[in-house]
C-alpha cells in the first residue's frame, strides 16, 4: 500500500508539473484504482490519504474508489494527523466526492485537536468541506 500510494503521488505531483502532457497517466490511476478497491482494507489511513490526494490532483475522478476509501477511512480517522485529515478534506473537495459520515468524523476529531493544525493545514479543511457543502457547526465555529 505505501509503495503504490507514494507512486501515484509521484505520478500526480509530475503531472501537475508539466506544462505540455505528453504522457497520460490514466492507464496507472485505472488500473490503482482496481487494485486498491480490492485491497482497501490493507491500506492506513496515511496511504489512503495520499491515494486521495493522488487521484484529486492529477484530476483522475473515480466515485466508486472514493467511496471504498471512505468507508474504509471512517473507522481508523482517530490515528489520522493534522495533515493527513486535511489533505483528506481538501481531496475530497477537489474530487467533487462528499461523504458525510467520513466529513463528521474529521470534523469531531479535528476539534480535539485544533491547537496542533497549522494554518494551511486548517484552511485546506476549511475549503475542502466547503467545497462539498458539509457544514459541521462546532468545527467551523471553533477554527
Amino acid at each position: 500500500p505505501f509503495e503504490l500510494s507514494t507512486m501515484l503521488w509521484a505520478l500526480a505531483k509530475l503531472g501537475s508539473m508539466q506544462q505540455a502532457k505528453t504522457w497520460s497517466a490514466k492507464p496507472v490511476f485505472h488500473a490503482a484504482a482496481a487494485h486498491i478497491m480490492k485491497q482497501v482494507q490493507h491500506f492506513g489511513f496515511r496511504c489512503l490519504a495520499t491515494t486521495a490526494w493522488a487521484f484529486a490532483t492529477a484530476k483522475q475522478r473515480h466515485a466508486r474508489l472514493f467511496r471504498s476509501i471512505a468507508a474504509q477511512m471512517v473507522p481508523m480517522v482517530h490515528v489520522a494527523n493534522c495533515q493527513e485529515m486535511a489533505n483528506t478534506a481538501w481531496a475530497f473537495g477537489t474530487a467533487d466526492f462528499h461523504d458525510d459520515q467520513l466529513f463528521t468524523e474529521l470534523a469531531e476529531k479535528a476539534l480535539l485537536r485544533l491547537d496542533e493544525f497549522k494554518p494551511q493545514e486548517l484552511s485546506n479543511m476549511l475549503w475542502g468541506f466547503a467545497t462539498n457543502s458539509f457544514f459541521h457547526e462546532a468545527f467551523y465555529a471553533s477554527a
